[in-house]
């Protein structure tokens, strides 16, 4: 990976290196100490003019990032298990984003009330089903593009019932196999007409559908389709106004690891890069590719040692919630983790949850998992224009599968292993 960087190309960012201040790291060694809430709004009035540039995109003499239906697909679903994952470096990272996860899952089921249906997109290995069983939902149907992590998700599925639940598990399972965001996509067509939903999830992982528009409005379509007036669509993404400030910071930042390459920042544990300095205008806020790493994924490292990124796009928020609002997607909720966690610790439940969750977790590092956890952001969406009477405490009208799921045997089953 070249570590060059030439005064001529330091001019030509411009975007990437306008004045400002050096990125507060006030980090801290516990989550009681956890660092200032994040101002989403710094550096955000011209964040997107190198949309602006006339230049052409140039082409990068950089490896190519992995693309992300091949990771997810091939070594991105090789599970550690559980005394790797303990033995990781970053533990406190993943038991608090699980602890994000946890408490907004429990937030909206409570809110829905009992018998919830969930639609979970991008299920993955199924990391979310013991967090849906323990809110005692009725019917769980989760997609993902990749054969191996249902195949995953459903082993976990039986060491769940197994271990936790004997004979007393009540929730019907669905596991299907769909590119969420093709065109051609036919989920809805592989879900039971008579199942609807009352809450749709998504955590980490919109940022792979913004690659252009048809594949976003293809997405968020599977998205509102089936979901309840009243519903919910909660996830959780790399923000994108913290993205940009740390790149523009980049090389003011003594911390950043990646301080000589080209358009990368991070640390010992994650590196952000971007591959070309200028996007072509008209694809508008889609298409904005950058590189992730994170120490923890698995096949991270090629056979030189070099840094293997996983190609992602960044979602410009704003654009993201106008293009909601035409599935009658309307914003609720959105903080960043750091904010999210000053405001939820308040309540008491969410505070011993923390406690549980965290128990015994080793705190080595703490710094430098902060700084990862504050890229990220939580929203949530309600189905349904709200009103005046709905501004306050909104109570959703959910009906459609209250008298449709009669029986709790769970069933798993997908398109491609029928």
């Amino acid at each position: 990976m070249s570590k060059e960087s030439s005064d001529e190309d330091d001019k030509q960012e411009d975007f990437f290196n306008t004045n400002t201040k050096k990125e507060d790291n006030n980090n801290s060694p516990h989550p009681d100490d956890s660092p200032k809430p994040v101002d989403e709004q710094s550096n955000n009035s011209d964040k997107n003019s190198f949309l602006n540039k006339k230049k052409k995109p140039e082409e990068s003499k950089e490896k190519p990032f992995v693309n992300y239906q091949e990771y997810y697909t091939t070594s991105g679903v090789r599970d550690p298990g559980k005394e790797g994952r303990k033995a990781s470096r970053i533990i406190f990272l993943r038991s608090f984003n699980n602890w994000v996860k946890a408490s907004m899952i429990n937030k909206y089921c409570h809110l829905l009330g009992k018998d919830v249906s969930v639609l979970d997109l991008c299920c993955g290995k199924g990391g979310d089903l013991d967090k849906y069983f323990m809110n005692k939902i009725k019917l769980y149907v989760g997609a993902d593009i990749s054969e191996e992590l249902i195949k995953n998700a459903l082993t976990r599925l039986e060491k769940i019932k197994n271990e936790k639940y004997s004979n007393n598990f009540q929730t019907k399972c669905i596991f299907i196999k769909e590119d969420l965001s093709s065109p051609q996509n036919e989920l809805m067509e592989k879900i039971d007409k008579k199942y609807y939903f009352d809450l749709v999830s998504c955590q980490f992982a919109l940022h792979y559908h913004f690659e252009n528009e048809q594949r976003l409005n293809a997405f968020l379509f599977n998205v509102s389709e089936r979901l309840c007036d009243g519903g919910y669509f909660i996830g959780t993404i790399i923000e994108d106004n913290v993205i940009v400030k740390r790149l523009r910071n980049r090389k003011f930042n003594s911390e950043n690891k990646y301080i000589n390459e080209k358009l990368t920042f991070g640390n010992e544990f994650y590196s952000v890069k971007f591959s070309q300095k200028h996007f072509d205008k008209k694809n508008g806020p889609f298409g904005i590719k950058y590189g992730f790493y994170l120490e923890d994924s698995i096949d991270n490292r090629d056979e030189e040692g070099n840094i293997k990124y996983v190609g992602e796009y960044l979602v410009v928020f704003k654009e993201f919630e106008k293009i909601c609002k035409k599935y009658g997607l309307y914003l609720v909720e959105k903080e960043n983790f750091t904010n999210f966690y000053h405001d939820y610790i308040k309540d008491n439940f969410y505070k011993k949850l923390s406690a549980k969750m965290l128990k015994d977790i080793n705190t080595s590092f703490m710094k430098q998992q902060w700084e990862i956890i504050q890229l990220y952001t939580i929203f949530v969406f309600r189905k349904g224009e709200p009103s005046e009477k709905s501004k306050d405490k909104y109570v959703p009208y959910l009906v459609k599968n209250k008298s449709i799921i009669k029986d709790y045997e769970p069933e798993c089953k997908t398109g491609a292993f029928d």
